[in-house]
């Protein structure tokens, strides 16, 4: 069983061990970003305090953790090769901005009332955000719990 305290020091990796290792972590971190995602969503506390933490920086922060984790992977996953984009890190790099900056456009433009409609405050603050950390979770245990 590989662990993530013998993969260079990567405070990336650190907080994707953080985030999802246990299933109480997970869970709770699953919960966490389901209510202020909900609350955001629905205009039950419309604080752009919760776009900026639970739109912007959560999803950052999981894009981040799920690029650097799926850097690490030597290529594959289940036996299986990854695209390029995944394994060569340069192009990992560029993908992981692309999509970090998509994420701070949309909070922008559901900032200025651009966007402000549900169906973005969904994605943006809710359903986003919990995919990425699904995606994490499953990639991590993939890759370390075997």
């Amino acid at each position: 069983m590989d662990s993530l305290y013998n993969q260079k020091d990567s405070i990336l990796l650190y907080w994707a061990k953080n985030l999802v290792e246990s299933p109480t972590t997970f869970s709770f971190n699953i919960f966490v970003s389901f209510l202020a995602g909900t609350l955001y969503s629905f205009k039950i506390l419309n604080s752009d305090y919760l776009l900026l933490i639970f739109g912007t920086v959560s999803p950052i922060l999981f894009t981040l953790c799920l690029y650097e984790l799926l850097l690490n992977t030597n290529g594959e996953l289940l036996g299986e090769s990854l695209p390029t984009v995944f394994t060569k890190k340069r192009l990992s790099r560029f993908v992981m901005f692309f999509d970090c900056s998509i994420i701070v456009l949309f909070a922008a433009l559901i900032h200025f009332n651009i966007l402000n409609y549900f169906l973005t405050r969904f994605i943006q603050t809710l359903l986003f955000p919990i995919l990425l950390l699904v995606l994490l979770r499953g990639a991590y245990i993939i890759q370390y719990k075997r």
